[in-house]
């Protein structure tokens, strides 16, 4: 699913890891900037200066545009700023992506939407709100929320969470693994990612494996 292979991204070099097609990883880091740094090296924003880094089985920087295209398809992403759009609302925000995929229906999705929020303890009058709310004032973390949604629609085979708890408070942050969780578990082959440079944030998710980045681009 991911691999790095003798990678250089300074400040790291010689990076080596693997994450096989159907686990639960973390990765850890030292500082928000190598966090950034490891997640475009992984979706082909940075190519390394040395070394190869592999995605679904392709070499990301041997393939061609249009296959490259078919792999960010299979990605869904939450970036630690929720790349939200400011002037679109709440529930605009979420549903966007499948206004664009004709083969979703808008009512299964808004379905799907509620049943989540529902997990998270909205009530459905104030669900009906919130949807309808602007996000620009919203804390960090429901923004985060909001993309995890959003990406869920798109029934991704990779799952990539940017700092996806940080800032939640305890109550919080376990109804979210627990949507997390059960989304991983929906499909044997999908693959979900957290990487965070909070250790402690990342400690309740229960992964198959944990990736360490350290100083000198060490890979544990």
């Amino acid at each position: 699913m991911i691999r790095f292979e003798n990678v250089t991204l300074r400040p790291f070099s010689g990076l080596n890891f693997e994450i096989k097609s159907g686990r639960l990883c973390r990765i850890l880091t030292e500082s928000d900037f190598e966090k950034s740094l490891i997640i475009q090296g992984i979706i082909g924003g940075i190519q390394p200066e040395s070394g190869r880094v592999f995605l679904f089985g392709q070499d990301l920087w041997s393939v061609g545009k249009g296959e490259i295209f078919t792999l960010f398809r299979k990605i869904g992403m939450v970036l630690d700023n929720g790349g939200i759009i400011s002037n679109l609302k709440v529930g605009e925000n979420i549903i966007l992506p499948t206004w664009y995929h004709k083969s979703q229906k808008l009512s299964d999705a808004w379905r799907r939407v509620r049943d989540i929020y529902t997990e998270l303890g909205f009530e459905a009058l104030r669900l009906s709100e919130y949807l309808g709310e602007s996000p620009g004032s919203l804390p960090a973390y429901e923004k985060r929320i909001m993309a995890l949604v959003r990406a869920m629609l798109m029934e991704p085979e990779l799952m990539i969470y940017d700092a996806l708890l940080e800032g939640m408070d305890n109550e919080t942050a376990r109804k979210v693994l627990r949507i997390t969780e059960k989304f991983h578990s929906a499909k044997q082959e999908r693959t979900s990612v957290f990487i965070s440079s909070d250790e402690q944030s990342l400690k309740d998710v229960r992964a198959d494996k944990t990736v360490w980045l350290l100083k000198g681009g060490q890979a544990g």
